[in-house]
């Protein structure tokens, strides 16, 4: 009878450790994303300036607001396939 509650005891007492190891992973993650003035945002609203390598040409897609830098040689097509709307 003593080994069952010792058993039933370090069963809870593991899943206790392990709450407690989540909580403090999920605490340390929202630390770190955190940004200087206090919002927890990872993400910037502004954009990097970047300017293309030598020879390369720019695509913009005006649909999903992205910028591209490709070698000259290549060609850059925008799909218009139904499949993709």
């Amino acid at each position: 009878m003593d080994q069952e509650k010792s058993k039933k005891g370090s069963s809870a007492l593991i899943w206790i450790v392990v709450a407690i190891v989540v909580v403090l992973i999920a605490l340390a993650a929202w630390y770190f994303t955190k940004s200087k003035d206090g919002t927890t945002s990872t993400t910037s609203s502004k954009q990097a300036a970047v300017t293309a390598p030598a020879g390369w040409q720019k695509f913009t897609s005006s649909k999903y607001g992205y910028t591209l830098y490709y070698p000259a040689e290549y060609r850059a097509v925008e799909e218009t396939s139904k499949a993709l709307k």
